[in-house]
């Protein structure tokens, strides 16, 4: 039965795509449109299956056990269903906000997860790939959002980008789980779309309020996201009115943010932003063993600890894994998929278009905040799976300038 309903829900996913106005005026066409959906539907079920067989009690399955016990509370106490989530069962209430663990907003993103499954149960039963199936059906507006955002800065790179924004393996393997990874992914491709259209198009209520909502998510997915987006948004917002040299704007903005963290470490202590990194690769070091575990240096909350640290948050965060420390056919996999990465940066660098686009204020956006990302990821998780699944959400704001940059001789559109 489970099969018959999940194939029911996908054609019927197939048949709606096509029919929403946001996705329909993205400029390709039904065929490849519902190809690509597929695509992602497919990615859902991969991790679904990969992780059920090979990572028991793993975070997906569990997540979705606690969609149906939340299913359980909301038919024989509606009213609880409701309010619990206000509850904090900790000393200090709804204190630290940015802590990792023992905290009401650290356990309220699983906790809002595990809602919005309850009320998807009552049309899968529990079901997990049919719950993938209904996240994965608005995860993919992310992707198409991507797609229009670079196809409206590179309009006659639309293969390129059809690749860099729905076919980037980790990006669509990690974003398609039932995790905070696809509603993190999908709010911060919303973000994007709507501050760049609301900077280069026209200003209206109902990019505003795209741009609150997925703010909110990201407050309750990865509220550290939602903090690093605040320089890139003031870099990308100056530098679009300005219509000054973009990199320069984007380096004076993050090198103030450096100098005021620096400030408040001297001036501030008690409120030592330093202190949540910190705080987390503290947690992370005290999770178990994993397979890909890497050597980390130990950090503290010192601006001096950070900086020593710097090459290392930067090997971590950008080069790691190597293919040679791989030890599993996935991490091999993981570890070619980011040497094609630095292959593509080099033919970048070699056959490099002759106009800019690394000027454009997004594309300056993009890289900064991946960028800023990465070498945050690389200070805290001290293994190259982690890594790589924490990286992913980023790779389509960095990868589609890289790729979109190489000089091709000569460029095809597909038409099915």
């Amino acid at each position: 039965m489970g099969y018959l309903l999940f194939l029911i829900y996908l054609i019927i996913g197939c048949i709606v795509i096509v029919r929403i106005p946001f996705i329909k005026k993205c400029g390709l066409t039904s065929n490849i449109l519902v190809l690509l959906f597929l695509v992602k539907i497919f990615a859902g079920i991969a991790i679904g299956w990969i992780s059920n067989h090979y990572y028991p009690n793993n975070d997906y399955w569990i997540l979705n056990q606690e969609g149906l016990n939340e299913f359980a509370v909301l038919k024989n106490n509606p009213k609880a269903f409701f309010t619990n989530i206000l509850y904090s069962p900790y000393e200090n209430a709804y204190g630290g906000f940015f802590d990792a663990v023992g905290s009401y907003w650290n356990d309220l993103k699983n906790n809002t997860i595990s809602k919005i499954l309850a009320l998807i149960n009552i049309f899968s039963n529990g079901n997990y790939y049919i719950n993938s199936l209904f996240l994965n059906f608005f995860a993919f507006f992310g992707q198409v959002a991507l797609y229009k955002i670079f196809k409206n800065i590179f309009p006659s790179k639309q293969n390129i980008l059809i690749a860099c924004c729905f076919l980037i393996p980790t990006t669509i393997y990690f974003s398609a789980g039932i995790h905070k990874d696809l509603f993190v992914f999908t709010a911060l491709a919303m973000y994007c779309y709507a501050l760049y259209f609301m900077i280069n198009d026209k200003l209206n209520w109902k990019r505003i309020f795209l741009i609150i909502c997925a703010a909110l998510v990201l407050l309750l997915m990865r509220n550290f996201l939602l903090v690093a987006l605040i320089p890139a948004t003031i870099g990308f917002i100056l530098s679009s009115k300005l219509k000054f040299n973009s990199s320069l704007i984007f380096a004076s903005t993050y090198t103030i943010c450096i100098i005021a963290i620096w400030a408040a470490t001297i001036f501030i202590p008690s409120r030592n932003p330093l202190k949540i990194i910190t705080q987390r690769q503290e947690e992370f070091l005290k999770l178990p063993t994993a397979n890909s575990q890497i050597k980390i240096d130990t950090l503290n909350p010192s601006f001096g600890s950070f900086v020593k640290n710097v090459p290392q948050a930067i090997n971590h965060g950008l080069l790691r894994p190597y293919l040679w420390e791989s030890k599993s056919y996935f991490s091999i996999l993981l570890a070619l998929e980011l040497l094609l990465f630095q292959i593509l940066f080099i033919l970048m660098l070699a056959f490099k278009e002759k106009k800019n686009r690394f000027l454009n204020p997004f594309i300056s956006f993009g890289v900064y905040l991946a960028l800023s990302m990465f070498i945050i990821t690389g200070y805290i998780i001290p293994n190259t799976n982690s890594i790589v699944r924490y990286k992913s959400i980023f790779l389509p704001l960095i990868i589609a300038p890289i790729v979109c940059n190489i000089r091709f001789k000569s460029e095809s559109t597909i038409h099915i």
